[in-house]
């Protein structure tokens, strides 16, 4: 086997042993002694592929970030094939059985996305533009298939998606206040009641004469 082979061998065992840690233990749990300990793997060849935990915590953040988007990127094609508000559900319902078939990578997404740590929040959002990206593409193709109220220009509408995105996370915090601590498939049934409101509207407009 070539030293290229080996390496990259040693690296993959590293990470894959990291991912069952990091979902077993989470962030604040992990250390890289129970690792090493755990999984039979030196101090010494861990710290020659990764400099500590932070790093070892991203390379898995990414791992997990890239593989969701894969999957959807995989399914969005189909989904787009439904009724717009069938789309969104199937969109986020996609998500949903992606970490049921996966849920070693559900607690790390879930840490990176909810309880980020403080001095990696910043480096985790930058690995997560990509699924920010493949959402705006896929709410940018339904709203294209939308019957728009009128007067509504599709770049409007769009400006407000991206608006909507850069606050979503405190909306689903504030629509659940109370309700306890947020899981994937908690955030999947809210994003969607949420986003069924923010897409159809609250209310029916009342187009009879008002009352004299």
């Amino acid at each position: 086997m070539k030293q290229k082979e080996r390496q990259a061998r040693s690296q993959q065992m590293i990470l894959e042993a990291a991912e069952e840690e990091f979902a077993l233990q989470g962030y604040a749990g992990f250390t890289v002694d129970s690792l090493c300990a755990r999984h039979g793997i030196s101090k010494g060849m861990l710290y020659h592929y990764y400099a500590g935990k932070d790093p070892l915590f991203l390379q898995c953040v990414e791992r997990v970030f890239r593989s969701l988007e894969e999957a959807l990127s995989h399914q969005a094609g189909e989904i787009l094939r439904e009724s717009p508000e069938r789309a969104v559900r199937e969109y986020f319902l996609a998500r949903a059985r992606y970490f049921q078939d996966n849920p070693q990578q559900k607690g790390i997404f879930e840490t990176a996305l909810f309880r980020p740590p403080c001095q990696l929040a910043e480096e985790i959002q930058r690995l997560h533009q990509p699924l920010d990206d493949l959402n705006h593409d896929f709410l940018r193709q339904i709203t294209e298939r939308l019957a728009l109220r009128p007067g509504l220009q599709p770049e409007a509408v769009s400006r407000y998606f991206r608006s909507v995105e850069h606050v979503f996370t405190t909306l689903l915090e504030q629509y659940r206040e109370g309700e306890g601590p947020m899981d994937v498939e908690t955030m999947v049934q809210v994003s969607a009641e949420l986003l069924d409101m923010l897409l159809f509207g609250i209310a029916q407009r009342d187009t009879a004469p008002p009352v004299a």
